[in-house]
């Protein structure tokens, strides 16, 4: 019996052969296979889809002891997006980030408004780390 013999093919009722339906972050997204090259980071459907299942990143962000008044200040939750989404597509720096904020897919998919820079996520940090420094 040769390996390819063995794969069985599965589909939720309802999904056609050639597409799945995700319920990510910005809403219900259907990903058809197609030969065209849209994005790269198509795969990223999935990702927010599990990210709004598990509720992490709107915990963290909610209980986040930092106040951000500037009009210019990113919302915290689009900054740990960002971060996660750094980590998860090169993993080695943050200024790979960049890569990711070229694409307008990617925040559509992650329900931001945009892919935060590499400086966010330092100045979050430090701004989180002095507070809870000075709450004791």
């Amino acid at each position: 019996m040769s390996p390819s013999a063995s794969l069985v093919s599965l589909h939720l009722a309802g999904e056609g052969k050639d597409e799945i339906s995700l319920d990510t972050l910005r809403g219900k997204f259907t990903i058809t296979r197609t030969d065209a090259a849209l994005t790269p980071y198509g795969g990223l459907a999935a990702w927010s889809g599990f990210l709004k299942h598990l509720g992490l990143i709107e915990r963290l962000a909610a209980h986040c002891p930092v106040v951000r008044t500037s009009p210019n200040a990113a919302p915290v939750h689009e900054v740990l997006h960002s971060f996660l989404l750094s980590a998860l597509v090169e993993g080695r720096r943050f200024c790979h980030v960049r890569w990711l904020m070229d694409d307008p897919a990617v925040a559509t998919l992650m329900g931001l408004e945009r892919v935060r820079g590499e400086d966010a996520l330092p100045r979050l940090a430090k701004n989180w780390i002095l507070k809870v420094c000075a709450t004791g």
